[in-house]
Formats: C-alpha cells, sequence, structure tokens
C-alpha cells in the first residue's frame, strides 16, 4: 500500500514504538493540570482538527501561504535541532535525531537518506507524513483545489540543517528545500531535499 515504511528497510517500525514508549513515559500531568514532556507543555489534537484549520488557511490564503507560513516552519525546525543539541545530541547525529523526534510526534516515521554537511545537501523522506496522508485520503483532486501545494515540513528541515551547520561552526548558505516525491500526490512518501538556493 501506498505509504508504508519499509520500502528500504532503514525506517523501523519497532524503533519508532520503542521511542515512542519512552516518550510516553517521561510525560507528567502537573498541579495546573497541563500536560507537560520535558517540562514543556503539550496538547494533543485530532488530526481531523488540525487538518480542518490546515485546509481553511491553504483555501484562504492560497499558494502565499508559502510565504507566510514556511519561515515559521522553518524557525520551528531550526528551535528543536538546538533544543536537541543542548540536550546532548551531537551536531553530527541532530538530522538523525530530528527524523526520531517526527516520527515520535506523529509527523511520520523519517528517514535521513542522504548527507552531505559539506556540500550542503540533506535528502530526507518522510512515510504517511501527516498533512499529505491526509489530503491523499481527503481531497478529491488535490491538483484543482491546491495546485499550489508543497508540504511545508521541508522547510521544518531547512531550519534543521541551518541550526546543525551553525552548530559546527560554518556559516550556513541560503538553504532552500524542494520536494521530488509526495505522498498527497500519489508517490509512496515525501521527500525534502535540502540544500543552497
Amino acid at each position: 500500500m501506498a505509504g508504508d515504511v519499509g520500502k528500504s528497510g532503514k525506517a523501523s517500525l519497532e524503533s519508532l514504538k520503542a521511542a515512542l514508549k519512552s516518550l510516553k513515559s517521561k510525560i507528567e500531568v502537573d498541579e495546573e493540570g497541563r500536560i507537560k514532556f520535558n517540562g514543556v507543555r503539550y496538547i494533543f489534537m485530532d488530526q481531523r482538527l488540525f487538518m480542518s484549520s490546515f485546509e481553511g488557511i491553504m483555501d484562504v490564503l492560497g499558494a502565499s501561504m508559502k510565504s507566510f507560513m514556511y519561515p515559521s516552519l522553518e524557525i520551528t525546525g531550526y528551535t528543536v535541532a538546538n533544543q536537541l543539541m543542548s540536550q546532548g545530541v551531537p551536531p553530527e547525529e541532530t538530522l538523525e535525531a530530528y527524523a526520531e523526534y517526527s516520527g515520535t510526534r506523529g509527523w511520520g516515521v523519517s528517514e535521513v537518506v542522504k548527507k552531505n554537511l559539506d556540500k550542503p545537501e540533506v535528502v530526507v523522506r518522510m512515510y504517511n507524513q501527516f498533512i499529505a496522508d491526509w489530503l491523499r485520503r481527503n481531497v478529491n483532486d488535490l491538483s484543482v483545489r491546491f495546485p499550489f501545494y508543497e508540504c511545508g515540513w521541508g522547510a521544518n528541515w531547512v531550519g534543521v540543517v541551518r541550526a546543525v551547520l551553525e552548530k559546527l561552526g560554518r556559516k550556513p548558505p541560503k538553504l532552500t528545500f524542494r520536494e521530488p516525491k509526495c505522498l498527497a500526490r500519489g508517490d509512496n512518501y515525501c521527500e525534502f531535499v535540502v540544500g543552497e538556493e
């Protein structure tokens, strides 16, 4: 079935299950009734609720959503990568740690399939990516309703790569991403290629 994990053998469902179990053991409820993980407040949100909001944003903003949303998504990836590194993840392992982070939070099992930080060029695959999976199953003709759609998760990866390069003491070039494969458009997974603009 399209979107299944394991075509390359690298994206392991067993490791995802173990990582999720470890994550769940660290979730706490404070005296004020807030759900917290590592001291940060979390929410659990139904995919339908999230996607009805997301589709509404795409309906209103159209193609301009990229210029509004992608910068904030890049900041998100950059921030999480820096948090991972401040928690002791070496910069050289942060891309893989972020892939695990994405999977355990439900965004989609992810794997880094190519990493060249000297060039820089990073290729990431996401299986059953949260947004693309919904769109594939629920939007009859994506190319008509949202012809501009491109998964913004690639912008997250731009931020992650930038954070890693900075931590390694390198001045990152202007980075961008492209998505040669997209689950929502009929491929078996989403693939993001992050590199110099």
